[in-house]
């Protein structure tokens, strides 16, 4: 996901810009309104570091790098690390602010600053292990030889102007380099292109490469976005077309290989049923234009009791 929220280094870089312009207000801020007994230092008597540790700063770096933490939380796989760093300096700009401006600059009784900075340090200190447990609940596992295949994946497709789907751990073992492949063709306006250089275009399944998500994983009771199916054919596609095909679905350490009939009609849903893997091992898919024999053919393959009804919107089970 990546390519979706934005790589931790792009988020960085948008942080330090944002260090430079906080730094920048207090320099356009007017000595004129404030009171002579406010203790503020004019602008002509501040050192670099009162910029640098002013509240505009911190009030931009403290909240920014703990944003920037639950970014990087959200890539996948999530950069842990980069994540518990952000919090723990985050956290601590904060603290340490609040700190400064209760003993320098605060003139209240000791009493008071004492207990309203013992609250304030209790609140962000649970925030801070909140944080930090949530940064380590998405600590990558390892797999162990103890959990090779005992794991298990299954799909749920969706969608009705577009096709995607969505796999699932149903087991209590984490499910290590999910494997995803397609063969869907075209029913309706069929994919041509050469079967090999020099030959000539004849109907083909849709070239979809098969991918193996090498650095991903699916914990007990995941469910985890695949890609969006046929999103580099959508110009071939026209509303209506009948798309059909199989679909499987494994992982390094998964007891099967999950096999499923996928039929989608663009622009008007679909449906898909689970089936032996084994069974499609060299059988070859035919697929009729015409929508009589098409039917025939998918009520002799798939019985229509095994069929389950793709939502337009992903929806979870309840059970």
């Amino acid at each position: 996901m990546a390519e979706r929220y934005g790589y931790w280094t792009d988020w960085l870089l948008c942080l330090g810009v944002a260090l430079m312009l906080g730094a920048r207000l207090p320099r356009f801020m007017s000595d004129n309104w404030l009171p002579p007994s406010s203790g503020h230092v004019p602008v002509e008597n501040r050192s670099m570091w009162n910029y640098i540790a002013s509240w505009p700063v911190v009030a931009i770096v403290g909240p920014g790098l703990v944003l920037l933490a639950f970014g990087v939380l959200s890539m996948s796989p999530p950069e842990v690390k980069v994540a518990q760093v952000c919090f723990g300096c985050g956290y601590l700009v904060i603290l340490a602010k609040i700190a400064w401006w209760l003993a320098i600059e605060r003139t209240e009784p000791l009493l008071q600053r004492s207990l309203f900075i013992a609250l304030v340090f209790a609140a962000v200190g649970v925030l801070w292990f909140l944080s930090s447990s949530l940064a380590a609940a998405k600590t990558k596992p390892v797999q162990s030889p103890e959990s090779l295949l005992n794991s298990d994946l299954k799909f749920i497709f969706y969608g009705k102007e577009r096709l995607f789907c969505v796999y699932t751990n149903g087991t209590k073992y984490t499910a290590f380099k999910p494997s995803l492949a397609f063969g869907l063709g075209d029913a309706t306006t069929p994919f041509m292109y050469p079967p090999s250089p020099g030959h000539a275009p004849i109907a083909q399944p849709f070239p979809i490469p098969i991918k193996v998500l090498s650095d991903d994983y699916a914990r007990p009771g995941d469910f985890l976005q695949g890609p969006e199916i046929l999103a580099d054919f959508m110009g071939h596609i026209k509303n209506g077309d009948v798309i059909f095909g199989v679909a499987w679905l494994t992982c390094s350490n998964c007891v099967t290989r999950r096999a499923y009939y996928i039929y989608w009609k663009v622009a008007e849903g679909g449906w898909y049923a689970e089936t032996d893997a084994k069974s499609l091992e060299g059988k070859r898919m035919t697929i009729y234009a015409d929508t009589g024999q098409m039917k025939e053919y998918l009520d002799k393959e798939v019985p229509v009791n095994t069929r389950q009804i793709m939502q337009p919107t992903f929806v979870k089970p309840t059970s």
